[in-house]
């Protein structure tokens, strides 16, 4: 499989997990340093006007799991073990999820256990930062990449 790109990965997303469809996200950056996806608040917002809370852990899922399928090159499948999620600031403009890459010797670590054992797990981090650039959520979370996901 070639590198995926910012149309690879809204296609994939918008095929394997249809609620990022409806919540209309979109990729604004996939590149060696990290993953970062948005959507409007228009369709995501609660009843106070600002983002629903459901819609703030898919976007900080959604950029872990964009992230880790990203290191893996597609070449397998990506499912979350665990995370802990903080909401610290509400959000009341367009909601910007970032997944950073992890540091090397890690995400080498990780990718060379995924292609010997066919399976790998690493911690992720997603952050969701205002405009402002105040830090509004953070979700630390344990991925799991698999070849296979009945095995």
């Amino acid at each position: 499989m070639t590198k995926m790109n910012e149309v690879h990965l809204i296609e994939l997303l918008n095929e394997q997990i249809p609620t990022s469809k409806f919540m209309n996200v979109r990729v604004s950056s996939l590149d060696e340093n990290g993953v970062c996806l948005s959507c409007p608040l228009n369709p995501n917002h609660n009843h106070l006007g600002t983002a629903f809370g459901g819609s703030l852990a898919t976007m900080l899922i959604l950029a872990a799991y964009s992230q880790v399928y990203s290191l893996i090159e597609g070449n397998g499948h990506v499912l979350i073990k665990s995370s802990q999620t903080s909401y610290l600031i509400p959000v009341a403009e367009e909601i910007v999820s970032t997944c950073l890459c992890p540091d090397e010797n890690i995400k080498e670590t990780f990718i060379q256990t995924f292609k010997r054992k066919s399976k790998a797990q690493i911690t992720t981090e997603s952050i969701i930062k205002l405009k402002d650039g105040r830090v509004a959520c953070r979700m630390t979370a344990q991925m799991v990449a698999i070849s296979n996901p009945l095995s």
